[in-house]
């Protein structure tokens, strides 16, 4: 397990998630703004080897983000290598079910993984990248507190990179809410 939320849960991808993962890659509107669109079974398997070959070579990667009422897989959240307009940084990420959206889950998710980007490993900034017209993350990375900068045009969209250099302050107080949920399970 990597963090606990108030309702989630985000640890590894494991072969057992691949079929979720790939359910969740296949979906064409959750990928809507996934410059590779949706996925093939072949394609959804060798990302998820990459995914968790990223653990290794990184310590971070994309979790999984299951509810803890009843571990079940609703997507990922996490931290990736990313270069923006040749510079090398790290990217925020989260992609979750269809049928979770409008409930929050995205926010959580997300700010579990800003949460982790500055405290457990120590980032001096994170990005993330949102298509101009994607107005669900918009808003998810403007309550993260997020900063907006450059609309860049990136894999043939117009893409505005949002930053942060902080721990932003809806995130304190996470850590001790994430250890009293640990220990009360």
């Amino acid at each position: 397990m990597i963090f606990t939320t108030e309702r989630l849960r985000l640890r590894e991808l494991t072969e057992d998630d691949a079929q979720s993962f790939y359910q969740l890659l296949a979906d064409p509107e959750v990928m809507a703004y996934s410059p590779s669109g949706p996925l093939s079974l072949e394609q959804a398997t060798k990302l998820l080897t990459e995914y968790q070959v990223m653990y290794k070579n990184y310590g971070f990667g994309r979790w999984a983000v299951e509810t803890r009422s009843n571990n079940t897989f609703i997507g990922y959240s996490g931290l990736a290598p990313l270069a923006v307009t040749g510079k090398s940084t790290i990217e925020l990420i989260f992609r979750l079910q269809r049928d979770v959206w409008q409930q929050g889950y995205g926010f959580e998710a997300a700010k579990a993984a800003v949460y982790l980007a500055f405290t457990r490993f120590r980032l001096p900034s994170i990005v993330t990248l949102v298509e101009t017209d994607n107005e669900a993350a918009k808003a998810i990375v403007k309550k993260l507190g997020m900063h907006s900068g450059d609309t860049i045009n990136r894999w043939g969209k117009e893409v505005t990179c949002y930053w942060l250099k902080s721990l932003p302050d809806c995130c304190q107080g996470l850590e001790e809410l994430a250890l009293a949920k640990e220990h009360s399970n």
